[in-house]
């Protein structure tokens, strides 16, 4: 699959452990990686993989905004595909 990436952002938060408001991160073909070396939580990941799933990796919508599945907080977050090189 020839994926161009994505741009995730955190947009709401309720006691997460990790994340707050206006934290972003880069997704690639075979990476997520924080832009400010946070540690990237398992939950997240599994709702970004269902996230892609879902949107067949963002060729259905070009911006999603989802709800992580929780553990002792909760973060809202959209992922913004981005734009295919030329």
């Amino acid at each position: 699959m020839n994926f161009p990436g994505a741009a995730i952002k955190i947009i709401g938060e309720d006691k997460c452990l990790f994340y707050k408001v206006g934290d972003e991160f880069g997704l690639s073909d075979k990476a997520i990686f924080s832009h400010d070396g946070k540690p990237i939580c398992l939950i997240f990941v599994g709702d970004i993989k269902e996230l892609l799933a879902k949107h067949e990796g963002l060729k259905s919508a070009h911006r999603s905004v989802s709800d992580c599945s929780g553990c002792t907080g909760l973060i809202r977050f959209e992922c913004r595909r981005r734009k295919e090189s030329t």
